[in-house]
């Protein structure tokens, strides 16, 4: 507990986080993209204030009183998600662990949470395996109906195509994105863990709690091998599966590769601000580089990708001469 703090009684502060807690998944029913950010908050604060047991208790708690007002599967629901989450991330903070490892293992609990949630969804229903064709199925359904009612595929006519060939393109299109989902169901969740550890952070700034979050400065971000290997090794199974044909390989090694080429291109990113100083320059100065940035649309990622791929294999920056194994 932070030294500027009075000193009260683990019960009270676990009740309170909790009661807090609880708070934020009743509001996050009517403003979900609001308060469940601020869903995990006190569950961390809980885990670097308390004990593992009490903080457990805590959790627990809250997801009861979810569960009491909003319904069982709610409940479950609160705890896998933002529970899971809040604990995970305060465990670790109090363990002072680096950035790098708080962002993974927050990620990864919401990933988690998100698969324990279906498995237990499947089994409450009995759908099994027919669960992820029934909601790919339905996904691309209800995307080419919203298409349909839009009138886009007319639209589409005048611009060469024939609106056949552009409800083809479109349904080809759908059904890549489609198989895409887990790839960017991660990215959806490394973004709120982001934005989770960046609201912790500021917040044990003001409680002045004796462990910080200190999350890394853009221009010294670098992707570890972790990362690296895995994408290297899907970009060349996808290479090979051309030549076995089959769509299982394709759909890990396309979804993994979509996660690396998204790591690689923050990589790239830093590199590239770290090198131009953009920060230190003018206004004006970064007025032009945002508009060259925007002119070039998508092949500005490419260009983070490649740079990212041989900047965590060069380490051109240095960074993990200077800090050693504590990679960003």
């Amino acid at each position: 507990m932070s030294q500027h703090q009075p000193q009260r009684s683990p019960v009270a502060i676990g009740g309170l986080m909790a009661a807090l807690a609880a708070v934020c998944g009743f509001m996050s029913q009517l403003l979900p993209f609001f308060f469940g950010f601020l869903a995990p908050l006190p569950l961390a604060l809980a885990a670097i204030w308390l004990s593992r047991p009490m903080a457990l208790a805590c959790g627990v708690c809250s997801a009861l009183l979810v569960g009491i007002f909003m319904g069982p599967l709610a409940g479950v629901s609160f705890f896998l998600r933002s529970v899971f989450l809040g604990l995970v991330i305060g465990s670790l903070v109090k363990g002072k662990r680096r950035y790098g490892v708080l962002f993974a293992a927050a990620t990864l609990a919401q990933a988690l949470g998100t698969v324990l949630y279906l498995a237990l969804t499947m089994l409450i229903s009995g759908t099994g395996a027919t669960f992820f064709q029934q909601f790919s199925g339905g996904l691309e359904e209800e995307m080419l109906s919203a298409a349909d009612e839009m009138d886009l595929f007319n639209a589409m006519a005048t611009s060469g195509l024939s609106a056949a060939e552009a409800e083809q393109t479109f349904a080809r299109v759908v059904h890549f994105t489609v198989q895409l989902t887990p790839a960017i169901y991660v990215l959806m969740y490394a973004a709120l863990s982001a934005v989770v550890l960046l609201l912790l952070h500021a917040l044990c700034l003001r409680l002045r709690t004796e462990v910080q979050v200190n999350p890394p400065r853009w221009q010294e971000i670098l992707m570890p091998p972790a990362v690296l290997v895995p994408f290297l090794v899907a970009w060349i199974l996808l290479l090979v599966e051309r030549h076995l044909d089959n769509q299982v390989l394709w759909i890990v090694c396309a979804n993994v590769m979509v996660i690396g080429a998204a790591c690689m291109a923050m990589d790239g990113f830093s590199y590239c601000l770290a090198k131009l100083k953009f920060t230190e320059k003018p206004f004006m100065i970064q007025l032009i580089y945002l508009m060259l940035a925007f002119l070039m649309g998508w092949y500005l990622i490419v260009v983070f990708v490649v740079i990212g791929v041989f900047d965590s294999i060069a380490d051109y920056r240095q960074l993990r001469s200077q800090k050693g194994d504590n990679t960003q």
